[in-house]
């Protein structure tokens, strides 16, 4: 299991990477700076430090667990979530008429919001890869709530200060593959490709199986005997279903094609899965480079369901068309 306090440390990385990009570096007063300290409950604030006129303000997160759940599996892996509560403590040094505070409470708000929806690159809020301090291989996911703000009072050590709290849903499989990881994306020239958005996908591949009636044991159904059917496979068909919400997208125009006009429009599809594989020597596990396919598709079925103040949502199916494999 991954411990809270690598978690806390890898949230205020990622939380100070993208503090400057914000202005936290002299944009909301000049030669003032604030950054990011996640700490555990237990841990000590630390005071602004100054450096000739310049001036580095803290912003504390405390990160306290909620919870946590562990299940094992017959073999060595597990699945584990963790379920935290960071509440930030932002400095106030400026007078309400001056609208600096407001100004910091609302770029650390959008920070929090990049930080954590944030689906690109590699690090550990973009469901990445990582070893826990044993060497065991984890996917991690995560889950996480809209910063709410809190009271704004006098504290020890602190002084002057907001809060802004939020919780963050912990996911880690032990050699696993997580969802997000699992990569579809289509396009109508093989060559431009669009991200497939989606909150639910499946991916079946169904055989082409036909039934041996001159068999033996066909023969033996005549004497009350039933035994297991033996079958010839002639091929099989790929199917992949979508469901999500219904976006302003080329994947979800056509789709909406074949849904109102029947009109069908063969789709080259992408599909992206990751694997791991095991090291010469140690036998330890790395991240391989994923299993792609390209496969031709078409729409077999699409449905659009509404209701009144929520979001429109599509659901959508497709199956291999009849060509041959393009790549792979």
């Amino acid at each position: 299991m991954i411990a809270l306090d690598t978690l806390a440390e890898q949230l205020e990385t990622r939380l100070n990477d993208k503090a400057d990009m914000y202005g936290l570096d002299g944009g909301i007063t000049e030669n003032v700076s604030y950054r990011f300290r996640i700490v555990l409950d237990t841990a000590d604030y630390k005071d602004a430090e100054r450096e000739d006129n310049k001036v580095t303000m803290y912003i504390h997160g405390i990160m306290t667990s909620d919870g946590a759940n562990v299940e094992g599996t017959s073999g060595t892996a597990y699945n584990a979530s963790l379920n935290a509560r960071v509440e930030f403590l932002l400095p106030f040094l400026f007078t309400a008429s001056e609208g600096k505070n407001d100004l910091l409470t609302s770029i650390v708000r959008d920070i929090l919001t990049d930080v954590l929806q944030s689906s690109t690159g590699v690090e550990i809020f973009d469901n990445d890869r990582m070893y826990s301090d044993n060497g065991i291989l984890f996917y991690q996911g995560t889950k996480f709530s809209i910063p709410l703000t809190g009271e704004r009072a006098e504290r020890p050590k602190v002084g002057d200060s907001l809060t802004l709290s939020l919780a963050i849903n912990y996911f880690f499989i032990a050699y696993g593959v997580g969802s997000r990881r699992i990569k579809y994306e289509v396009s109508t020239d093989g060559v431009h490709y669009e991200t497939v958005g989606y909150t639910n996908a499946e991916m079946v591949r169904q055989s082409i199986q036909d039934g041996n009636l001159f068999s033996e044991d066909a023969k033996n159904m005549s004497n009350g005997q039933y035994p297991s059917s033996k079958v010839t496979t002639s091929g099989s068909v790929l199917t992949v279903k979508f469901v999500s919400p219904t976006r302003l997208s080329t994947f979800d125009r056509l789709a909406a094609q074949y849904l109102l006009q029947g009109y069908v429009t063969p789709l080259y599809m992408r599909i992206s899965v990751p694997y791991s594989t095991k090291t010469d020597g140690a036998g330890s596990l790395v991240v391989a480079d994923p299993l792609v396919a390209v496969k031709r598709m078409t729409f077999s079925q699409a449905s659009l369901a509404a209701q009144l103040d929520y979001n429109a949502a599509s659901t959508m199916t497709l199956v291999e068309a009849a060509t041959d494999e393009i790549g792979g």
